[in-house]
């Protein structure tokens, strides 16, 4: 099944109720701080008592190998060298964490100040009047890797999330007949139209066999892959069939994922009009197509 989507949007929330919902997250996320200051500190009590036993079983075997065998002396206070080796290792193991926590939140600044730049740098770009035209945010790939990472992600959970809608936009009988559809939708005031292609189509065989089909078809040893973040995408540079029709050849960037569940598997194929990693060809087509089993 064919089609484009259009990512749901609303009305912008008023200065109150921002204001609510960052005090709701800081609340979250101060709670979940709390709840993870109080499982490393179990955690590092369990550790304590591990050492402190394993010390003391230590200690008596040295006991009695010189000769005593007196349970008090064995089981009693531990020298200070031995205290001061547990402590030492506590404060290891919690100065690599903190070194890990800060470069967990060195790198999240870094995506966050290239977004930041990202988004203010396209600021300038229209809102076109199509209301099915993907904005930049669905088509647009940044060069810096965890920003790209980010922005594989969103584009493939959006397009997700717009399937039923884009399912019930074509026009697809509920029942399981055949059929294959075509609709043109002039743009107003563009030289230009929207285009929406579906196709239903019935096969003789299980969800499973159709997966293996369609994983070996898109995602198995594909020389032309560009970037696979995942065993689930795919991105990868295709030389337009459109162009060639139309004398005017040109290649486009192409996002693919599918999403594997237990009665459902889609895969989608979606045009990149703008990345700073792979250059994109001077002419470009905006299209999504989108394989629902």
């Amino acid at each position: 099944m064919n089609g484009k989507g259009k990512v749901g949007g609303g009305h912008p929330k008023d200065p109150y109720e921002k204001k609510k919902e960052y005090n709701r997250m800081r609340n979250k996320k101060l709670r979940e701080a709390e709840r993870q200051e109080v499982t490393t500190l179990r955690n590092q009590a369990n550790e304590l008592e591990r050492l402190i036993k394993a010390l003391a079983k230590r200690r008596r075997g040295n006991l009695l190998e010189n000769g005593d065998d007196n349970d008090g002396n064995a089981m009693g206070m531990l020298p200070w060298k031995d205290v001061s080796s547990i402590f030492k290792a506590l404060t290891a193991s919690s100065e690599t964490e903190r070194q890990n926590l800060t470069h967990k939140v060195d790198t999240y600044y870094n995506v966050a100040a290239v977004m930041h730049q990202w988004v203010h740098s396209s600021h300038h770009l229209p809102v076109m009047p199509d209301t099915f035209k993907q904005t930049w945010r669905n088509s647009t790939l940044v060069a810096h890797e965890s920003s790209r990472l980010l922005g594989f992600d969103w584009i493939a959970k959006q397009l997700y999330h717009n399937i039923d809608m884009m399912i019930q936009h074509c026009g697809l009988p509920a029942s399981l007949a055949e059929c294959s559809d075509v609709r043109i939708y002039p743009l107003e005031n563009q030289n230009s139209y929207h285009m929406s292609k579906a196709r239903q189509r019935i096969e003789d065989a299980t969800l499973e066999e159709v997966v293996q089909v369609l994983r070996r078809q898109y995602f198995e040893g594909k020389a032309d892959t560009m970037d696979s973040p995942d065993p689930n995408v795919r991105y990868f540079r295709n030389k337009s069939s459109y162009g060639s029709t139309s004398q005017n050849a040109y290649s486009q960037n192409i996002l693919m994922r599918q999403f594997v569940e237990a009665n459902r598997y889609v895969v989608f194929a979606h045009s990149i009009t703008e990345d700073e990693k792979f250059p994109v060809d001077r002419i470009q087509r905006n299209w999504t197509n989108w394989y629902d089993d």
